[in-house]
């Protein structure tokens, strides 16, 4: 099986997904012949039922009804949420898997019909990335936009250097308890933007949610603590995330089997 490296991690997933379908479904292999150049699998006029079936194949490997619904449940996303492209992006960015898929994983699921899918399907993504980064410009609107929450604590965030994260946590300020963010540079990456946005229900000395916009080509571990100055020892909270925002493989051995450098 052969994968290129130009195309984005997505593409990626899904190609290898699309050709390990055709080995379990026991397709006829392509071929290369000297004479000849590449000999595909069967029909060449596009509608190769063998390519239809290795696409059927990758979608239900790669985004079954119960991880899309184990997502949703995980942050708390109902059907009404997912009609709205804003989450149905984020979504995408848990899954894996393209936007456009995830917008036809969710009809699958029986979660939108066939229209929403389809409207949802026709919206760009660069839309929603703009919302969640306002007064920001990447320099590529490729790069995606993850927005994150208590609700992702603990889980891997797979993705490109380029990427930025938008750390939403809810803070005490007036217990004096704020987050330490002295553990963002140690874990490869930098601060975008910080900044403290009051809570919707106005209580007087009641939480606040503190968010963070960071980006770099991190591998390992953030955790932050949302401390007292006058404390550093004990915390109140803890959020923490497994980062590999190192992008696609480039060349040579795949980066999980070379040796560590001493």
């Amino acid at each position: 099986m052969l994968l290129t490296t130009k195309r984005s991690l997505h593409i990626q997933r899904f190609t290898a997904a699309h050709e390990l379908g055709h080995h379990v479904l026991g397709h006829r292999a392509m071929s290369l012949d000297k004479d000849v150049g590449f000999v595909a699998r069967g029909d060449q006029s596009g509608h190769d039922i063998q390519e239809l079936e290795a696409d059927a194949f990758a979608s239900a490997f790669m985004l079954p009804d119960w991880l899309v619904v184990a997502h949703a449940r995980r942050h708390k996303w109902s059907k009404r949420d997912l009609v709205i492209p804003d989450t149905v992006y984020q979504l995408s960015l848990r899954l894996g898997a393209s936007y456009a898929a995830t917008c036809w994983a969710l009809h699958q699921a029986r979660i939108v019909n066939r229209d929403t899918a389809r409207r949802l399907a026709d919206t760009q993504p660069k839309q929603s990335k703009q919302r969640a980064i306002p007064g920001i410009t990447p320099e590529s609107w490729h790069a995606d936009v993850w927005q994150l929450s208590e609700h992702d604590g603990g889980v891997q965030v797979l993705g490109n250097p380029d990427d930025l994260l938008v750390l939403a946590l809810k803070e005490h300020p007036g217990s004096g308890y704020t987050w330490d963010t002295s553990g963002v540079g140690p874990a490869g990456l930098k601060i975008e933007k910080d900044e403290r946005q009051d809570s919707d229900d106005e209580l007087i000395g009641g939480p606040i949610t503190r968010k963070l916009i960071v980006q770099g080509a991190a591998h390992g571990r953030l955790r932050l603590e949302e401390k007292r100055s006058f404390d550093r020892q004990a915390s109140l909270n803890s959020f923490e995330l497994d980062l590999t925002l190192l992008g696609p493989e480039k060349e040579g051995l795949p980066r999980a089997e070379r040796p560590i450098a001493a």
